[in-house]
C-alpha cells in the first residue's frame, strides 16, 4: 500500500532530532539489582506501569516491521516508559539473530528456517512490514541491539528460542548490557541453568500448572525473587497466581496481544487498559504501545535510586 495516505513516514532515526526525543525517554541502570528494584510490584504501584512493546517495536499501523532495530529506536524515540521486546534466534552457524518468525519469509525476505540458514545468509535478508512490503531495514544480529540499548539507554526483553543459556549469558555479558535486559526464561531446568551462571541477572519466568513452573515452583527455587518478573497471562490474567507473585513483591506481566494486535486504534477501550493497571499489573505488553502509553498518560521515567535518569549516550 504505498500510497496509503493514512501511512506514517518513517521516523529518521539518525537525525539529531530523534536522538534528542530518544534521550529524554532514555534511563540506564547501573547494576542489574538497580532494574530489578525498579521493576519491584510496590515500585510500579508508586511510580506507574511500564509498556513493553513487542515484537522489537512493530506496530500494526505503520511502516515499523517486527525485529528491526529502526522499529526499537521509534519506540525509545517516542514514548516514555517503554521496554522493548526482541526474540533471539540461532542461525546454524551459532551467530545469534533478532527474528520473530522462526521460518524466513514470515517477516522477513528468505525462506527456510532460521535455525538452518547462515548467519551470512539471514543477515543479507530484509524485514517486511504490516503493509507486505520489503522495508530497507536488514535483519540484525542481537548485539546490535544490545550495543544500541547501553549507548542510548534502552531496556531490553529478551525472549530467547532456542539459544542455549550459556550463549546468551555470554552476549549479554560481552556488550555489558547486564543492567538493560530482562531474559525470558522457560520452565524450570532453564532457569536452574540461568540461575548458576547468572544469578545477577533480572528474569521473567512464566507460570502455568500445566508443564511450566508454578508460582511455588519459582518460591522454592529462586532464593532471590526481587530478581524475578512473573507472567499473569494472555488478555485475561490468571489471578490466583498473580495476587501470590504479588504478595513477594514479584511485579506481573500482563500480555494484551491477544485483544489489541487486530484492532485499529479507534477500536481500542481506554477502560481495560486502566482498568489492569487499577487492578495491580505494572507491565503491560502489547504492539500498541503508542496508544496505551496515551491513554494511560504515562510520564517519563521515575528516577532510579541514584537519580541517573536519562543520561543516554553519557554513560561510557
Amino acid at each position: 500500500m504505498p500510497n496509503d495516505p493514512h501511512r506514517p513516514e518513517p521516523l529518521d532515526c539518525t537525525s539529531a532530532e530523534t536522538a534528542s526525543r530518544a534521550a529524554q525517554h532514555s534511563i540506564v541502570f547501573d547494576s542489574p539489582a538497580e532494574l530489578a528494584a525498579y521493576t519491584r510490584h510496590d515500585r510500579l504501584t508508586a511510580t506507574g506501569p511500564l509498556l513493553l512493546a513487542r515484537r522489537g517495536g512493530y506496530h500494526p499501523d505503520g511502516p515499523w516491521p517486527c525485529s528491526a532495530l529502526e522499529s526499537a529506536q521509534n519506540v525509545l524515540a517516542t514514548r516514555p516508559r517503554t521496554m522493548i521486546e526482541i526474540d533471539l534466534r540461532s542461525t546454524v552457524d551459532g551467530r545469534c539473530v533478532v527474528l520473530h518468525e522462526p521460518v524466513m519469509g514470515h517477516g522477513s525476505t528468505g525462506v527456510g528456517p532460521v535455525s538452518e540458514q547462515s548467519a551470512d545468509y539471514v543477515l543479507s535478508q530484509h524485514l517486511v512490514d504490516n503493509y507486505g512490503e520489503v522495508t530497507r531495514y536488514p535483519v540484525r544480529e542481537a548485539g546490535e541491539f544490545l550495543t544500541w540499548a547501553v549507548l542510548a539507554g534502552a531496556v531490553l526483553w529478551l525472549e530467547v528460542h532456542h539459544v542455549a543459556p550459556e550463549a546468551v549469558v555470554e552476549l549479554v555479558r560481552a556488550h555489558r548490557a547486564e543492567s538493560q535486559v530482562v531474559v525470558g526464561v522457560q520452565g524450570l531446568t532453564q532457569l536452574a541453568v540461568y540461575r548458576r551462571i547468572a544469578p545477577d541477572l533480572v528474569y521473567s519466568v512464566p507460570t502455568h500448572p500445566d508443564g511450566l513452573a508454578t508460582a511455588e515452583d519459582i518460591r522454592r527455587e529462586v532464593p532471590d525473587l526481587g530478581r524475578v518478573i512473573g507472567f499473569a497471562g494472555h488478555y485475561v490474567p490468571d489471578m490466583e497466581t498473580s495476587l501470590r507473585m504479588r504478595g513477594w513483591n514479584v511485579p506481573m506481566r500482563l500480555e494484551l496481544h491477544r485483544y489489541d494486535e487486530n484492532l485499529p486504534a479507534d477500536a481500542l477501550d481506554p477502560h481495560y487498559y486502566r482498568r489492569a493497571v487499577e487492578t495491580g499489573f505494572g507491565i503491560l505488553s502489547t504492539c500498541h504501545y503508542r496508544e496505551a502509553a496515551d491513554l494511560l498518560g504515562l510520564p517519563g521515567w521515575a528516577p532510579t535510586s541514584g537519580s541517573r535518569h536519562g543520561r543516554g549516550l553519557s554513560r561510557h
